[in-house]
This record gives C-alpha cells, structure tokens and sequence, in this order.
C-alpha cells in the first residue's frame, strides 16, 4: 500500500505528503449533512515514524490541519 500509494489520497507530486521533516501516507473521508442532519469528517495520517493518527469529527473542522498543528508541537527540536 505505502510502496505504490495504493488507497492513500497522494499529493500532485506523487510522493508521501513530508510534515516538520516527516513523511507520512494520508486518507480523507466526508459524509455531507446539513446543521439538522449532521456530517461525519475523518483523516488517518500514518507517519513513517510508526505514529498513526486517526481523528473523525462530526463538524466542518479542518481535521488534518488539526492533526498537522498537534504533530508539530508535540515534537521538541
């Protein structure tokens, strides 16, 4: 799956998505609601370090720019 992006949402280049010097394997997912109805947003990031990040939220939240905030500041350099 890594080896030939099989499933993964791959960026225009083609190679894995790189964050704070990182590289890491994305996939997205929405299901469309309204303010009544509710939606559902998902990501996975699965990280070459080992770390995978799963996160699925019931609102219009950025979640992979939330995933990406909290992975940068967990790190101390």
């Amino acid at each position: 799956m890594d080896d030939n992006s099989l499933g993964w949402d791959v960026p225009p280049a083609g190679h894995p998505w790189e964050l704070n010097g990182d590289q890491c394997n994305s996939k997205g997912g929405f299901f469309p609601g309204d303010a009544t109805n509710g939606q559902l947003n998902s990501a996975l990031m699965d990280f070459k370090n080992g770390l995978q990040i799963m996160l699925v939220s019931n609102g219009m939240v950025d979640i992979f720019g939330a995933i990406s905030n909290a992975y940068k500041k967990s790190w101390i350099k």
